[in-house]
C-alpha cells in the first residue's frame, strides 16, 4: 500500500512533467511551424507559373495549421497543469477529518511572512505573521508536513507519539499517548 507521502510525490512529479510536456509541445510546434512556413514561401516562389504568377505548389505550407494546433494544445496543457496545481494548493486544508493513530511528531517549525524557515522558538515572539508547521510520521501516511494553529504547535512536542486529527494538510488536534517512554525522533516504529 502506498503512503500519502508517496502519492504526493508522484502527483507532483506527474504535474511537473505535464507542464513541461505542454511547454515543450508548444515550443516544438512553433519551431516546426516556422520551418514549414519559411520552406513553403521558398517553394511557392520557385513553383509559380511564369505567365499568370499563380502558385502551383505550397510544399509543406499545408502543415502550418497542424503546428498551430500543436501550439494551442501545448499552451492549454501547460495552463491546465498550472490551474490544477493552484487548485490543489488552494484546497489543501479541506476534506474529511481523518485520525492518524500512533503518529510521531518528528519536527516543528515556523515560516515567516518572507518565507524563511525559523526553528528557534525563542525568536518567534519577534516575528510577524508566522505560519506554524509540524512534521508527522504516520504508519499509513508516511512523513508529511501539516500546518496548524499556534496553540496546537506548542502542544506537539518533538518525539511525542499520539493520535493526530487532520483535515487535508491541516492538523486540528493532537492527543499524545500518556505513560509512554520517550523515543528518539529518528527511530522507526
Amino acid at each position: 500500500m502506498r503512503t500519502t507521502e508517496q502519492k504526493e510525490k508522484s502527483k507532483q512529479y506527474v504535474l511537473g512533467c505535464t507542464i513541461l510536456f505542454g511547454i515543450s509541445l508548444a515550443i516544438c510546434s512553433g519551431g516546426l511551424g516556422y520551418m514549414f512556413s519559411v520552406s513553403s514561401v521558398y517553394r511557392a516562389t520557385y513553383t509559380r507559373e511564369p505567365v499568370t504568377d499563380k502558385i502551383t505548389d505550397m510544399g509543406t505550407g499545408s502543415l502550418v495549421p497542424l503546428t498551430l494546433t500543436g501550439i494551442f494544445l501545448g499552451v492549454c496543457i501547460a495552463i491546465g497543469g498550472l490551474v490544477y496545481g493552484y487548485l490543489q494548493e488552494k484546497n489543501k486544508n479541506q476534506g474529511a477529518r481523518l485520525v492518524l493513530p500512533s503518529s510521531r511528531i518528528i519536527a516543528r517549525f515556523a515560516i515567516d511572512k518572507n518565507g524563511l524557515l525559523i526553528t528557534d522558538e525563542t525568536s518567534f515572539e519577534f516575528q510577524e505573521k508566522l505560519r506554524y508547521y509540524v512534521r508527522v510520521l504516520s504508519p499509513t501516511e508516511g512523513s508529511l508536513e501539516y500546518e496548524c494553529a499556534e496553540p496546537l504547535f506548542y502542544q506537539c512536542g518533538e518525539g511525542m507519539i499520539g493520535d493526530v486529527e487532520i483535515t487535508g494538510r491541516w492538523i486540528g488536534a493532537f492527543r499524545p499517548y500518556l505513560g509512554m517512554e520517550q523515543t528518539h525522533v529518528g527511530e522507526k516504529f
